[in-house]
């Protein structure tokens, strides 16, 4: 699925990466998370790409790129991120966990769970909490320029 959502010029040029869940996800049951995508779409105009595997990407803007990824050494919390204006983030799968890997990251930035990190969410739940985090922060007019 790739789906594109028209953003007007006076707003922030959001991307999302997404990766489909694997192996939860086939043709029969691809509908379910493109429906969430969807949804992040719509809620808070952005343009979305969710693919299978990083050869499937195309088309991204220069603009800088956040890779979601579990705690590590080398990812900032998301409380501790300050998010750029216009951005791409990537967030990964169980076969691609560290999209940093397969894209040239500017930043890495991970999302702690009360579970560890042997207890991750599904990409769309990690990236509705990250864009309701980026939208509280551009309310805020906190969002470096």
């Amino acid at each position: 699925m790739i789906k594109y959502n028209h953003i007007r010029a006076s707003q922030p040029r959001v991307h999302v990466i997404a990766f489909y869940p694997y192996p939860e996800t086939n043709p029969d049951t691809q509908y379910d998370q493109d429906y969430h995508y969807k949804s992040l779409v719509h809620t808070y105009g952005i343009n979305c790409q969710v693919v299978y595997a990083p050869e499937e990407v195309i088309n991204l803007p220069d603009l800088p790129l956040i890779a979601l990824e579990e705690p590590n050494n080398a990812t900032v919390d998301i409380r501790e991120f300050t998010h750029p204006a216009d951005a791409i983030y990537v967030v990964g799968n169980s076969r691609y966990p560290n999209p940093s890997d397969y894209f040239k990251a500017d930043h890495r930035v991970s999302l702690a769970t009360p579970g560890g990190t042997g207890h991750p969410l599904y990409g769309d739940q990690v990236m509705a909490i990250v864009l309701q985090d980026r939208c509280h922060l551009t309310q805020n007019l906190q969002i470096s320029l």
